[in-house]
């Protein structure tokens, strides 16, 4: 009878070990969250005092326009017409325009364009002057209202965070990424809304996920013109310390400013170079899964621009 009730002892403790969530293995259970790096997400990985030139890494430059800024390739800076091309104190390229011009949402228009609402066509004074007000992308007509008219991307209607493009369940055991090109802001009051769900799977890691938007096919991937990225987490569970950071190029600009009860915590930037940001989820219990939801828009009027969207977990 006493061996009898040792086995059942013995049985019963076997069963609670097994049954019990803190004695199994979890996704990445105790791993700390991965610190990150200003690095953008999906460049070429480089030494610190390096950046990428497509698949190359070269050091810092001059901080010169004429060579592309001290994070340049080598080549002149873009500019649009009228512009003078300068760099930023953090190494990229910018521009100013001259006495009697505005700078408005990449180019150098009158400033009497910016007062009449004028994205593109001309404008008539009172003296009946006429003033230019800037053009359309290639392709891209300019409407009856001086503002240009953008067709629609294929993943419209995305316009509200209901209707946000659901991009799968993403499991960082299988580091899975992709590239959605070809997509624009098509006017104002467009916003392109998007999810996914991040899976902690059992890979001996924590998850972390990048968005990023660039222009595919160029050597630094640089927007033609500023695009806002906002970016937020929600842990499945409870949030543990979870960071949102967002960046241009290689500079950190916010890191865990923005709260929202629904979406989670997260961060913004507004910027032109590889504009990105990074999800590093820290939440309670044994899995750091949640759902990522971000947002593009344009702060002024679009000129039909477009832009690629990478998002990678791993």
């Amino acid at each position: 009878m006493l061996r009898l009730a040792c086995l059942f002892v013995l049985i019963v403790f076997a069963a609670c070990a097994a049954g019990d969530p803190a004695a199994e293995p979890g996704p990445d259970a105790g791993l700390p969250p991965d610190a990150g790096s200003p690095q953008p997400p999906s460049s070429t990985a480089c030494a610190e005092d390096q950046h990428a030139c497509g698949d190359d890494c070269v050091g810092t430059l001059p901080n010169d326009p004429s060579t592309g800024c001290a994070l340049g390739c080598g080549t002149a800076c873009p500019i649009p017409a009228n512009a003078i091309a300068t760099c930023t104190e953090s190494g990229t390229c910018d521009f100013r325009c001259p006495a009697g011009l505005a700078k408005v949402n990449g180019a150098c228009v009158a400033s009497a364009c910016e007062d009449a609402g004028y994205t593109c066509g001309t404008l008539i004074d009172e003296s009946g002057a006429a003033i230019a007000c800037g053009s359309c992308e290639a392709g891209v007509g300019c409407g009856a209202d001086h503002e240009c008219v953008i067709g629609s991307d294929s993943r419209e209607e995305n316009d509200t965070p209901v209707l946000a493009n659901h991009l799968g369940d993403l499991d960082d055991a299988a580091d899975p990424s992709m590239w959605i090109d070809d997509l624009t802001i098509d006017g104002r009051a467009d916003e392109d809304w998007f999810r996914f769900h991040i899976t902690d799977g059992f890979d001996g890691g924590n998850p972390d996920a990048s968005i990023e938007l660039a222009t595919r096919g160029t050597q630094l991937g640089w927007l033609s013109s500023a695009h806002e990225l906002t970016v937020w987490f929600k842990c499945d569970t409870a949030e543990a310390g979870s960071t949102v950071r967002c960046g241009e190029w290689y500079s950190i600009e916010e890191t865990n400013t923005l709260a929202d009860p629904v979406l989670g915590r997260g961060c913004t930037v507004d910027a032109q170079y590889l504009v990105w940001a990074t999800v590093s989820p820290s939440c309670s219990g044994i899995t750091d899964s949640g759902t990522v939801t971000f947002r593009i828009r344009k702060r002024t009027a679009p000129r039909g621009d477009r832009y690629d969207l990478s998002v990678a977990v791993e």
